[in-house]
């Protein structure tokens, strides 16, 4: 199996993956108590490496486009940054009123910019890649100011938000990584160029941000494995806000772009996705090293449920493609 299959095969069945560090991590950390809590030096450098992978890849000249189709790209990233928030704020608020930290995470799952799987679905559907990718980087460099934003607007009054913390913390983990990751990108298309050969690590990154994701999930179950053994419902809630989240979000978000946007199909796919997937390995990063183990527990379910419900929304969104507007 080539890397390039090995790493579809990955994004596919992350999910399944997930479950399984989630009961990985569980029963170590009720297994091994001391050594779990040992593991927690490990969640910022793990982080990191995380965010770095996933920004090597990146083409930050690409932003220059995104002053040719102004339109698509205000709409997907009002869609993506402001709508979707919109609609799980009052979801959290409601099925997890007293529950700051999973509330804090969650809100955090869809604060993020949307992630690689805008493109890919775009890519999947036929639909305009470019534009996803420029949503994506678009959204990324918005990010640095409105995940801060947007903690202290809808979180600030609940749970105490440092500012400044936050914001060094997205430094770290945004800022640090994505300049490295243009520096390394920038040194291997000049490698790439002296040897005149095909060098594809793309997909090397992904697995590896992919594997770091898992591992920070595993410490965080490990970290909290007696408090959920004594709470179940500190799993058990978030993922029925997750699924309530994402079945409401691509509905809306589908119907909107079809109806009264009329947007044409090969656009209107990007504007769907960027607002219904979002780069949870960010949001796991930023909640897990500012509020604890325990907000991460709240994007967990927003993990289980984004890409199996990305997914039969594609199958459904497929049938409509011959009636979009192409105008």
């Amino acid at each position: 199996m080539s890397l390039v299959s090995f790493d579809k095969k990955f994004k596919e069945t992350l999910p399944i993956w997930i479950i399984l560090m989630l009961f990985a991590g569980f029963g170590f950390g009720l297994w091994k108590p001391h050594t779990a809590q040992s593991l927690k030096s490990w969640i910022f450098p793990v982080s990191f490496v995380m965010i770095y992978m996933m920004c090597i890849p990146l083409r930050i000249d690409a932003i220059a486009d995104v002053f040719k189709r102004p339109k698509e790209l205000l709409i997907a990233l009002g869609m993506s940054l402001i709508i979707a928030p919109l609609i799980m704020w009052p979801l959290g608020a409601v099925f997890l009123k007293g529950e700051t930290l999973l509330l804090a995470g969650i809100l955090l799952a869809v604060l993020v910019p949307p992630g690689g799987l805008t493109a890919f679905w775009a890519g999947v559907m036929g639909a305009d890649v470019s534009l996803a990718l420029m949503v994506e980087m678009s959204a990324l460099l918005l990010s640095i100011i409105w995940i801060p934003l947007g903690m202290q607007v809808m979180e600030g009054a609940k749970v105490t938000i440092h500012l400044m913390f936050l914001l060094e913390k997205i430094a770290i983990l945004i800022v640090a990584p994505l300049i490295m990751g243009a520096l390394t990108h920038w040194a291997l298309v000049s490698i790439k160029k002296n040897l005149r050969g095909h060098i594809n690590l793309k997909p090397v990154f992904s697995i590896i941000s992919g594997i770091s994701a898992l591992i920070i999930v595993f410490i965080a179950l490990a970290l909290k494995a007696k408090v959920i053994l004594k709470d179940p419902m500190l799993i058990v809630m978030p993922a029925i806000v997750a699924l309530l989240y994402y079945t409401i979000t691509f509905v809306f978000t589908g119907w909107f772009a079809i109806k009264p946007l009329k947007i044409r199909f090969d656009k209107a796919v990007p504007i769907i996705y960027a607002t219904g997937t979002k780069n949870l390995s960010i949001a796991m990063a930023v909640a897990v090293t500012v509020f604890g183990p325990e907000a991460l527990l709240g994007i967990v379910g927003c993990a289980i449920f984004q890409m199996p419900i990305a997914a039969l929304y594609y199958k459904y969104l497929l049938r409509f493609k011959p009636n979009y507007s192409s105008t």
